[in-house]
């Protein structure tokens, strides 16, 4: 079996755009969070952050593991799936927030609408009503992004 060999360069990224949100211990999932470039972009890549958002106790302190994402472009595009063990689970929709992260590969999404939208939709991985089983969640999920009008390195 041959090695795939991967450049150790990554793409030129001059702007940084960040999706925040709060997933509170208490509800499923966030509301669709929206984030608007004002022209056409290219994300070259992603990171992602969890930080703790409070300090109950006794509670897990949530993970980029934690936490599922949908991503979508305009709200009909969608960047995230996944495949179902049983017909009872989750929206097939989401992944692993840790998944989108440029250490482990590299991103390349024409956003190429006039002023195109991205948007995350953020969700526990565990979620029982009623039994919180981590503290809250802030996250957020760092976009890195060329932009064709300004130029690359601008």
């Amino acid at each position: 079996m041959k090695e795939v060999e991967v450049p150790r360069l990554k793409p030129v990224a001059a702007n940084t755009w960040e999706l925040r949100a709060s997933l509170s211990r208490t509800v499923t999932n966030t509301d669709r969070i929206p984030l608007q470039f004002p022209r056409p972009m290219l994300v070259v890549g992603m990171h992602a952050v969890v930080i703790r958002g409070s300090y109950v106790g006794g509670l897990a302190v949530p993970t980029v593991e934690d936490i599922l994402v949908l991503l979508d472009l305009d709200e009909q595009r969608r960047f995230t799936a996944r495949a179902q063990s049983s017909a009872a689970g989750a929206n097939s929709t989401f992944v692993n927030l840790s998944s989108l992260d440029t250490r482990y590969r590299d991103l390349l999404i024409n956003a190429d609408a006039p002023q195109p939208v991205f948007g995350a939709t953020f969700a526990w991985w565990h979620f029982e009503a009623g039994v919180p089983r981590y503290e809250d969640a802030e996250i957020a999920l760092s976009l890195f992004v060329q932009d064709p009008i300004a130029g690359v390195g601008s």
